[in-house]
């Protein structure tokens, strides 16, 4: 999750949020998986927190693995919607 990314990183949400220019509100409910942020904000956010744009799209979104493929589940609006992705 999204919140596990800034802890490792020692980041607050607020201190995320007033570097991006957003409500430190906007930043919890990419913690809590209500909504996501628009993807122009992942390259910037990425950068504060020091790792790739991969790893943060990742910790937004929960990845289960089977044995013949991913299924990626994209939370937004509280509702789930799933992907394979072979």
């Amino acid at each position: 999750m999204f919140s596990e990314l800034l802890k490792r990183k020692n980041v607050k949400q607020k201190d995320l949020a007033s570097n991006l220019l957003l409500s430190q509100s906007a930043v919890n409910l990419w913690c809590k998986g209500k909504c996501l942020p628009t993807l122009n904000l992942v390259p910037k956010i990425a950068k504060y927190l020091g790792c790739s744009m991969e790893e943060v799209v990742l910790s937004l979104v929960d990845v289960q693995e089977n044995e013949n493929s991913k299924e990626l589940n994209f939370h937004f609006d509280g509702q789930e919607k799933m992907r394979e992705v072979v």
